[in-house]
């Protein structure tokens, strides 16, 4: 049978018992306040789901977004802009090597297809009359 603890009494003077309160008392607030921000997040994940504006209006910026960008890119000042962003990209990558931001040789071959197959039939074409002679 154990006759005595090493434990030591819970607390020495009434400054170190009110600390314990004081923090005891603050980890009971945090609680709540975790447990409010989750109810809180969970009914703002039910107005996002029931309130479809949000997603009108993404929609909508969007298609109004690609719209001015497809214009602009056919204006004067477009033009340049691009030209600036495209010198700008390759300084980037010839400065400090980034050949993250480098496209590569075909990319117009993707974004071009009809005018690829028609190259690419001439070049057949070319090849193929080249063979007879």
């Amino acid at each position: 049978m154990v006759t005595h603890l090493k434990w030591g009494p819970l607390h020495r003077n009434e400054t170190d018992y009110n600390d314990r309160l004081y923090n005891i008392k603050f980890v009971i607030i945090a609680v709540v306040r975790i447990a409010q921000r989750k109810s809180n997040m969970w009914e703002m994940i039910e107005n996002m789901a029931t309130n479809r504006l949000w997603i009108y209006t993404a929609l909508v910026g969007s298609l109004i977004g690609l719209a001015f960008s497809t214009y602009f890119q056919s204006t004067r000042l477009g033009l340049w802009l691009y030209a600036k962003f495209d010198l700008t990209v390759a300084f980037l990558v010839t400065r400090w090597s980034w050949t993250w931001l480098e496209q590569p040789a075909d990319v117009w071959r993707k974004k071009y297809p009809h005018v690829t197959k028609k190259i690419d039939e001439l070049e057949k074409r070319i090849k193929h009359l080249e063979g007879k002679r």
